[in-house]
């Protein structure tokens, strides 16, 4: 699916924009590849988020899920432009091939999403032909992650390794008293 959006915020010229939408247990998701090259500048990211997840005058969405190659030049010009990170985060393991992004209907950046990485996981395969990558998730935490997705040579089922589940910090958990 394409469309156009103009950029109102930005000043940016009216120009198409490549999208998919997806729908994954419940969870509504527009999808942007970037793994080929950017379609939309690092301050774009946020006012397409918000125009795209409007409901009603917007392609309508639960997120806005972005695809981009990994690459230490892209990186670092994440770091100035979003406050996650004083400088490229270290120690991510073997390599990554790609960076997943989140961004909510208010045009803030989230952590990651299962069901957008399967999204992910489907689209590598059936537009790019890759059945399994290393993507970089959680960008907007000090540590970041790397996530397997893949597709299954079998059936062509999606998964991805989540890891093992974190333990919830206790300050967080609050009991419900009836």
């Amino acid at each position: 699916m394409q469309t156009t959006f103009k950029m109102a915020a930005t000043g940016s010229q009216t120009a198409p924009l490549q999208f998919y939408k997806y729908s994954v247990c419940g969870n509504n998701f527009v999808l942007v590849d970037e793994s080929q090259g950017a379609q939309l500048s690092e301050s774009e990211k946020s006012v397409f988020a918000r125009l795209a997840a409007d409901e009603y005058f917007g392609i309508g969405c639960d997120s806005i899920l972005y695809l981009q190659a990994y690459s230490a030049d892209l990186v670092r010009s994440i770091c100035p432009a979003q406050p996650f990170w004083g400088s490229r985060p270290s120690s991510l393991g073997p390599p990554v091939d790609l960076i997943f992004r989140v961004f909510e209907p208010n045009g803030k950046e989230s952590m990651c999403c299962g069901n957008g990485l399967l999204s992910v996981a489907h689209l590598l395969d059936r537009l790019h032909g890759i059945k399994a990558a290393r993507v970089l998730t959680e960008v907007p935490s000090p540590n970041p992650r790397v996530r397997e997705v893949r597709t299954l040579q079998t059936n062509g089922a999606c998964c991805v390794n989540m890891g093992s589940p974190l333990s919830f910090p206790e300050a967080f958990i609050q009991e419900d008293v009836i």
